[in-house]
């Protein structure tokens, strides 16, 4: 009888042992590059980030910054310092193999604060359909971290675009050299965005690329902004033309008029400042 009457409290306690916690922040951080060629690297920092934008499309769930994630790493921290540093619920690391045409990644999904398992899984593809494995490793995170996902959102991680393999790599690799933002690797992005545009000039990101590089080279000596923003608006409003919902690009477009609204007052400052001379 006793056992009877408390039925309903232990049946709640294994219950309350059992559900995942809940995960409202998250940290995507780099993944290994297990591929026998260190200059694969590239191609595991790019799926890394991809990862990162997939779930940055959905609402309510805050996403760490690739730039704080790679701190971070670097450190070496374990993984609840990792949680406790950037204020985040779980973090997700893995691994990529790229060996020919084939491509492998492993993910898990950790409680950062316990450092418990919440998720793990290996997928392999052929690396043709490379974007269509980053989006199913997305929508298996956003499943485990049990968010819900509209149909509108759902749509996010379905396969809307396709790419050439060769074109891709070459984006990847030009986001590679981006990530450095100094004006040589800008210079360096920019040859391979350009590249995977000859490559798939019906991929949008690429188009989106190119814009950041001319948009971070107007901030820097030696590149007129009247000279390169131009360029940059233009190369994102030719990735809206393919595809007008890419969050990338409309970002893009917002970073240029704020980088030219700041210079415009920059130039007025100093304007200012000579006229007021004796």
């Amino acid at each position: 009888m006793l056992v009877a009457f408390d039925a309903g409290r232990i049946r709640n306690k294994i219950v309350a042992r059992r559900s995942p916690p809940r995960v409202e922040s998250i940290v995507v951080l780099p993944l290994d590059n297990l591929s026998n060629d260190p200059n694969q690297a590239y191609f595991a920092d790019g799926i890394a980030d991809a990862l990162t934008t997939d779930l940055a499309q959905i609402g309510g769930l805050k996403v760490i910054s690739r730039t704080s994630a790679v701190q971070a790493k670097a450190k070496k921290w374990s993984l609840p310092e990792i949680g406790r540093a950037l204020n985040v619920d779980a973090v997700v690391e893995g691994t990529v193999v790229q060996s020919g045409d084939r491509v492998r990644i492993t993910a898990q999904l950790i409680h950062a604060q316990t450092d418990r398992h919440l998720w793990a899984r290996s997928y392999e593809r052929n690396v043709r359909d490379v974007l269509a494995l980053q989006d199913e490793v997305a929508r298996a995170i956003a499943q485990e971290v049990q968010w819900e996902i509209s149909p509108q959102k759902q749509g996010r991680f379905s396969p809307q675009r396709s790419v050439k393999p060769e074109a891709y790599d070459a984006y990847l690799q030009a986001r590679y050299h981006w990530n450095e933002r100094s004006p040589k690797e800008l210079r360096i992005a920019m040859s391979y965005f350009e590249q995977a545009i000859a490559l798939d000039p019906s991929y949008p990101l690429s188009y989106v690329g190119l814009a950041d590089c001319y948009t971070l080279l107007a901030t820097t000596k030696g590149n007129p902004p009247s000279e390169v923003l131009p360029k940059a608006k233009e190369a994102v409003l030719k990735a809206l033309a393919f595809d007008d919902k890419i969050a990338e690009a409309h970002t893009t477009l917002s970073l240029g008029e704020r980088v030219r609204m700041g210079l415009g007052r920059q130039r007025s400052r100093v304007s200012e400042s000579h006229r007021a001379k004796p």
